[in-house]
């Protein structure tokens, strides 16, 4: 269907110029025509026939220099037109990528901020589960704990000791932890 298109427009282009060709060529012809009688006409006796001849030459002359204007000024016209329109149709397609290109970075952006509700959210979440598990190594740490008098044996002081030793190391990483994430936070 756009064949038969083109070939419908490529035919009336072609009448178009036929007819514009023919026009000019009938405008010429009668020009040339016209001022070959004035010339006759000057040179005969005959005054008041050369003015008339005169008079018809200057509105053949202006009707085939207008003629001819248009037509030599419509060519450029018409390919200037051309450009102007493949230039708008370039520009219509970029705009359209942009606006596809725009509407994705727009669902990233959306998705990026959904992404970081979330991670902040588990973020507090875990700050605070870490201040709770750092109290409660707190609480532990001050409680009272029997003495190796009382019953309990020495090898069980000795890893109530290193127990206490990792617990506060483990307590010091989770303050330290909570201090940082306070920072960024």
């Amino acid at each position: 269907m756009d064949d038969h298109r083109q070939t419908s427009t490529d035919f009336l282009q072609v009448l178009r110029e036929g007819m514009a060709v023919l026009i000019s060529t009938v405008i010429l012809a009668l020009a040339a025509w016209i001022i070959g009688q004035t010339f006759l006409a000057a040179r005969g006796e005959n005054v008041e026939a050369y003015n008339r001849e005169k008079d018809i030459m200057l509105y053949v002359v202006s009707l085939f220099g207008t003629v001819t204007g248009y037509y030599l000024g419509r060519v450029p016209a018409e390919v200037n037109a051309r450009r102007a329109e493949k230039a708008a149709s370039v520009a219509q397609q970029q705009l359209s990528v942009s606006q596809e290109k725009l509407g994705e970075a727009s669902a990233v952006v959306s998705t990026a901020r959904e992404e970081k509700a979330r991670a902040s959210k588990r973020l507090k979440q875990s700050t605070g589960e870490l201040r709770n598990v750092s109290e409660a190594i707190g609480k532990l740490h001050r409680s009272p704990r029997p003495s190796a008098g009382m019953g309990i044996r020495a090898e069980d002081s000795a890893i109530e000791a290193g127990g206490e030793v990792e617990l506060r190391e483990a307590k010091r990483r989770i303050d330290a932890l909570l201090a940082q994430l306070d920072e960024e936070d």
